[in-house]
């Protein structure tokens, strides 16, 4: 899995609970303007999932093969971000969009106190995250301590 410390500081839950939503609503408004891509947002309270899947008029995508962004929190007391997906179709990609999405996301988990963003990831993405700052790790107790601790 790769991951990357982002915080040291606390995790607030009621704060990303009431105001998270708005931050993300902003961060769609700002990708629809600079990517000219709509939007489908899914925000799970409960389980803590937001999952954005972004679109276009693109005749060759089918539902299954749109730009997608979706994360939610993991780990002990929620302290953590798991990046679920983000992916785009190969005419999107090379554009910033990528880069945008990551770059949003560590700032919204540095703002609520989230300690660390970790996923799953092709190895031909290798090159993407290490020059993001993100590192690899196979240890089985690390990863274990990030992503499964409750």
């Amino acid at each position: 899995m790769y991951y990357k410390i982002i915080s040291t500081g606390k995790h607030n839950e009621l704060l990303w609970e009431n105001q998270a939503i708005n931050d993300i609503k902003a961060f769609m408004q700002a990708v629809s303007v600079t990517y000219g891509l709509d939007f489908k947002l899914v925000f799970k309270k409960n389980s803590k999932y937001v999952k954005v899947v972004l679109l276009d008029a693109h005749p060759r995508e089918t539902d299954n093969w749109r730009a997608e962004f979706q994360f939610r929190t993991c780990g002990k007391n929620n302290g953590g971000i798991f990046l679920k997906f983000i992916r785009f179709p190969v005419r999107l990609q090379g554009k910033g969009l990528g880069t945008y999405c990551v770059n949003w996301l560590e700032d919204l988990a540095n703002k609520y106190g989230f300690k660390y963003i970790v996923f799953s990831a092709y190895n031909s993405a290798d090159g993407f995250w290490r020059k993001l700052g993100y590192q690899y790790s196979n240890n089985e107790e690390f990863i274990q301590e990030l992503y499964f601790s409750n």
